[in-house]
Protein backbone atom coordinates (compact mmCIF):
# COMPACT_ATOMS: atom_id res chain seq x y z
CA UNK A 1 0.00 0.00 0.00
CA UNK A 2 1.21 3.48 -0.70
CA UNK A 3 1.90 5.87 2.17
CA UNK A 4 -1.33 7.48 3.36
CA UNK A 5 -2.08 8.05 7.01
CA UNK A 6 -5.41 6.33 7.19
CA UNK A 7 -6.48 3.51 9.46
CA UNK A 8 -6.74 0.04 7.96
CA UNK A 9 -9.92 -1.89 8.71
CA UNK A 10 -10.79 -5.51 8.05
CA UNK A 11 -13.15 -5.82 5.11
CA UNK A 12 -13.59 -9.58 4.98
CA UNK A 13 -11.84 -12.90 5.28
CA UNK A 14 -11.45 -15.74 2.82
CA UNK A 15 -10.63 -19.40 3.21
CA UNK A 16 -7.35 -19.73 1.35
CA UNK A 17 -5.08 -17.63 -0.78
CA UNK A 18 -6.88 -18.35 -4.05
CA UNK A 19 -10.17 -16.84 -2.85
CA UNK A 20 -8.27 -13.91 -1.37
CA UNK A 21 -6.62 -13.26 -4.76
CA UNK A 22 -10.03 -13.09 -6.40
CA UNK A 23 -11.31 -10.61 -3.83
CA UNK A 24 -8.22 -8.41 -3.97
CA UNK A 25 -8.33 -8.49 -7.77
CA UNK A 26 -11.92 -7.22 -7.73
CA UNK A 27 -11.03 -4.44 -5.30
CA UNK A 28 -7.85 -3.41 -7.07
CA UNK A 29 -9.69 -3.24 -10.40
CA UNK A 30 -11.83 -0.56 -8.69
CA UNK A 31 -8.72 1.32 -7.55
CA UNK A 32 -8.99 0.14 -3.94
CA UNK A 33 -5.68 -0.86 -2.40
CA UNK A 34 -5.65 -3.90 -0.14
CA UNK A 35 -3.51 -5.46 2.54
CA UNK A 36 -3.68 -9.23 3.01
CA UNK A 37 -2.71 -11.13 6.15
CA UNK A 38 -2.92 -14.88 6.34
CA UNK A 39 -2.95 -17.44 9.11
CA UNK A 40 -1.36 -20.17 6.98
CA UNK A 41 0.73 -22.72 8.76
CA UNK A 42 3.81 -23.78 6.87
CA UNK A 43 3.54 -27.10 5.11
CA UNK A 44 3.03 -28.88 1.84
CA UNK A 45 -0.73 -29.38 2.06
CA UNK A 46 -2.90 -26.25 2.19
CA UNK A 47 -6.02 -26.82 4.28
CA UNK A 48 -8.15 -25.01 6.83
CA UNK A 49 -8.46 -26.11 10.46
CA UNK A 50 -9.82 -23.80 13.18
CA UNK A 51 -9.03 -20.65 11.24
CA UNK A 52 -5.69 -21.84 9.90
CA UNK A 53 -5.60 -20.94 6.23
CA UNK A 54 -7.90 -17.99 6.78
CA UNK A 55 -6.85 -14.87 4.92
CA UNK A 56 -7.94 -11.45 6.16
CA UNK A 57 -8.31 -8.57 3.74
CA UNK A 58 -7.90 -4.99 4.91
CA UNK A 59 -8.66 -1.67 3.20
CA UNK A 60 -8.34 1.95 4.23
CA UNK A 61 -11.27 3.19 6.31
CA UNK A 62 -12.09 5.75 3.61
CA UNK A 63 -12.41 2.96 1.02
CA UNK A 64 -14.55 0.64 3.16
CA UNK A 65 -17.96 1.55 1.72
CA UNK A 66 -16.72 1.42 -1.87
CA UNK A 67 -15.03 -1.93 -1.18
CA UNK A 68 -18.24 -3.40 0.24
CA UNK A 69 -20.21 -2.20 -2.78
CA UNK A 70 -17.63 -3.63 -5.20
CA UNK A 71 -17.78 -7.04 -3.49
CA UNK A 72 -21.59 -7.07 -3.45
CA UNK A 73 -21.70 -6.23 -7.15
CA UNK A 74 -19.14 -8.93 -7.92
CA UNK A 75 -21.04 -11.53 -5.89
CA UNK A 76 -24.35 -10.54 -7.54
CA UNK A 77 -22.77 -11.04 -10.96
CA UNK A 78 -21.60 -14.54 -10.10
CA UNK A 79 -25.06 -15.96 -9.43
Amino acid sequence: MTERNEELVELTSAQGAEFAKIITGVLESEGIETLVKDQMAGGALPFTVDGMGEVRIYVRRGDLVAARVALREYEAGEE
